[in-house]
């Protein structure tokens, strides 16, 4: 177990913190894009293809767990977490397609859609590390996705430059809400668990990746939408 007096989620944080300018750097850059209307749907594409990953890596990450739990103590420690999460989370995906079903994008066509290689590379690395390494590994994209959560500002921002009605926006503004709970607990949660320093090492490749590819996904889109 470490020994300094810092936080299992500090430490996790001062490295996302590490990556969080380039993040929020292309995140701008879509936020202010002139053509908005219409990458805007592409956005919300891919945000479905992101929060569609979370219930089956964590279903994942918890059959691991169980499998584990015996010798393990970290991944015993975890199954009442995911347990709980698991039913917090159930849903999201298809609100996610409900909303952009309402600005006219058939579920049909958005789930035909092939995901970009830059999200299948981020988020498939993770469940490699989870189920093939060691289930902790889910917090590299469960902690950036819940404790650097979209701010209500930003949300109306983007609907009053895109134009789009607020059934577009259910989605995010759900987790808008509903993340600065799930992050604190997820966060605490993270720090009543007994890690050794090759757990945070799992954590700090975990988040890095996901952030990376995260932007990835975010310029290949911009690369979409060229501006003039």
């Amino acid at each position: 177990m470490q020994t300094t007096t810092t936080s299992h989620s500090n430490r996790l944080c001062e490295k996302i913190d590490l990556a969080m300018p380039a993040v929020q750097s292309i995140t701008n850059e879509v936020l202010s894009h002139p053509q908005l209307r219409e990458l805007f749907p592409e956005f919300l594409l891919r945000v479905h293809w992101l929060i569609r990953f979370s219930s089956p890596l964590m279903t994942s990450a918890k059959a691991e767990c169980e499998r584990r739990a015996d010798s393990d103590e970290v991944s015993a420690a975890m199954i009442p977490y995911l347990e709980e999460h698991l039913l917090e989370e159930d849903g999201h995906d298809e609100l996610l397609l409900q909303d952009l079903e309402s600005i006219g994008y058939p579920r049909e066509d958005i789930l035909r859609r092939l995901p970009d290689p830059s999200v299948a590379s981020a988020q498939g690395a993770m469940h490699y590390w989870t189920v093939h390494h060691h289930p902790v590994a889910m917090f590299g994209s469960l902690v950036p996705s819940e404790c650097y959560q979209t701010s209500m500002e930003a949300i109306d921002f983007l609907q009053k430059r895109s134009g789009y009605p607020r059934s577009a926006f259910r989605t995010i503004e759900l987790h808008s809400e509903l993340d600065k709970e799930h992050g604190e607990e997820a966060l605490k949660f993270l720090d009543s668990l007994p890690l050794n320093e090759w757990h945070h090492e799992v954590l700090r490749v975990a988040a890095l990746n996901f952030l990376a590819g995260t932007t990835q996904m975010y310029r290949e889109l911009l690369d979409q939408f060229p501006v003039d």
